[in-house]
């Protein structure tokens, strides 16, 4: 599945709505880790049964249900990977560990 879905949970209740994103998202994809960065999300790595592991980084904009694909501006990316640890603070992003196409 390629999809987000808000859940919205009361004491009573939950109610689950699609959200009609525009952009283009990412492949489908298994073991990747996503993060909440400055309200917006960040999707990297994972396995494609396509490509094989990723190193691809996207954005989601929840504020306009949009996705982009992030190209680092030098060119550097980090390693292809699954089964990895991905962490925030305010000012980065950091990925550490996981799996590479050598184990």
């Amino acid at each position: 599945m390629n999809s987000f879905y808000i859940l919205l949970i009361t004491s009573f209740a939950a109610t689950v709505t699609r959200i009609p994103e525009t952009g283009t998202p990412p492949v489908r994809r298994l073991y990747s880790l996503s993060v909440n960065f400055k309200n917006n999300l960040y999707t990297f790595g994972g396995n494609s049964s396509i490509t094989g592991n990723l190193n691809d980084l996207h954005i989601f904009s929840p504020e306009y249900n949009i996705w982009s694909k992030i190209e680092p501006i030098d060119g550097v990316k980090p390693l292809a990977r699954i089964v990895f640890a991905m962490y925030t603070t305010d000012r980065h992003i950091y990925i550490h560990g996981g799996l590479g196409n050598n184990g």
